[in-house]
């Protein structure tokens, strides 16, 4: 074989080698790009299962869910109801309150009326008795026992009836007489008080009315 040949040969030899390692470069080069291709894709689907929804729930998790909306559900309708058996206890309560009031104030009148009762005619006879003594000594003792008595009726709240305007008036007098009037302007007044009249304050209510001579024609 002459030296041109043998050179051309080598020439072939090395130019087919670096196409080898050409082809070999560019395989590993797409292999490398399928796997990072391969691993980029996964990566994707794994984030969009991870960012997708959840349409469809658990069997276990929607009976959970189902339950707890149930339980809250009777929670909301105890609690109305609570509510309105204490707004219905609030509401016994202050009927009680105001009728146990009632019921104090009818009795404090009550008694009252009646423990004025037996001490007013004993008042009456202390001021008749004024009329009657002369020593001062014994006045003076007699009216203290009436002041006292008059201030033991104002602490129960109970006063005499005062005769502001000096015409009879029915709901708190009683005409035990009459005298003729001088003139029609006198007809329906006082002429005179024979006994003093007592009052509860509190209601207004006459415990005994007093007793006048009025005008008449």
């Amino acid at each position: 074989m002459s030296v041109t040949a043998t050179k051309i040969k080598l020439r072939k030899g090395e130019m087919y080698r670096k196409m080898g390692e050409v082809e070999k470069e560019t395989a590993d080069k797409n292999l490398k790009q399928n796997k990072e291709n391969q691993k980029a894709t996964s990566e994707n689907a794994k984030k969009a299962d991870e960012s997708k929804p959840t349409e469809v729930l658990d069997i276990t998790t929607m009976a959970e869910y189902i339950k707890l909306q149930d339980e809250l559900k009777l929670a909301k309708e105890a609690v109305k109801e609570s509510m309105e058996m204490v707004k219905s206890f609030k509401q016994d309560v202050d009927r009680i309150k105001e009728r146990s009031e009632r019921m104090t104030e009818e009795l404090t009148e009550k008694i009252t009326i009646g423990l004025a009762g037996k001490v007013i005619p004993i008042l009456d006879n202390f001021e008749k008795s004024l009329e009657h003594i002369s020593n001062d000594n014994d006045k003076k003792g007699v009216e203290m026992i009436f002041n006292g008595l008059k201030n033991a009726l104002k602490d129960m709240k109970v006063y005499s009836l005062e005769l502001n305007s000096g015409v009879f008036d029915p709901e708190k007098m009683e005409a035990v007489s009459a005298v003729n009037a001088e003139n029609d302007d006198q007809v329906g007044t006082i002429h005179s008080v024979v006994r003093t009249g007592y009052y509860y304050e509190p209601t207004d209510k006459v415990i005994r009315y007093t007793q006048v001579v009025v005008y008449n024609k």
